[in-house]
């Protein structure tokens, strides 16, 4: 079992920028067909500044960090042991690109499952905007595969 006195974790804060070009690339990544995501005159009519964040793009942003395995890291995993679990999006309101997103990360939840065959890591990270308006909470989920098992 992992360490459960590490639930309340929290990483240090960071920004990232929303880049177009980026932004572009996820929407075609990910197969969106929307206009709105990939040229800056469909997203103006739409009523938007600039590009609008892709829904699924928030998975992203935890990647741009200093430390992006800090969570194996803070529980001494080797990327050996894990697989992405789930991953949920909340929103509260809309990024576009130029914009600057803040970002706050904690560790909500540690529990076993499969008598102890497997453990859950969860990770909440809060995105705000630079008026300080939440934006996004996106939920992970690892799941940790024991050695013992």
């Amino acid at each position: 079992m992992l360490d459960r006195s590490k639930i309340g974790h929290e990483f240090p804060g960071f920004q990232v920028s929303l880049e177009k070009g980026l932004l572009r690339q996820f929407a075609r990544a990910i197969g969106e067909t929307s206009p709105v995501y990939t040229d800056e005159d469909a997203a103006g009519a739409a009523g938007y500044p600039s590009l609008p964040m892709p829904l699924t793009y928030p998975f992203c942003l935890g990647k741009f960090i200093d430390d992006p395995f800090d969570t194996l890291h803070l529980f001494d995993l080797d990327h050996s042991s894990i697989v992405h679990g789930e991953q949920e999006f909340i929103y509260h309101g809309t990024a576009c690109a130029g914009e600057i997103l803040s970002g706050r990360k904690r560790v909500t939840d540690v529990y076993e499952r499969s008598n102890g065959a497997l453990d859950f890591i969860v990770v909440e990270t809060e995105f705000s905007d630079s008026a300080g308006h939440r934006i996004c909470t996106a939920i992970q989920t690892i799941v940790v595969k024991n050695k013992a098992s």
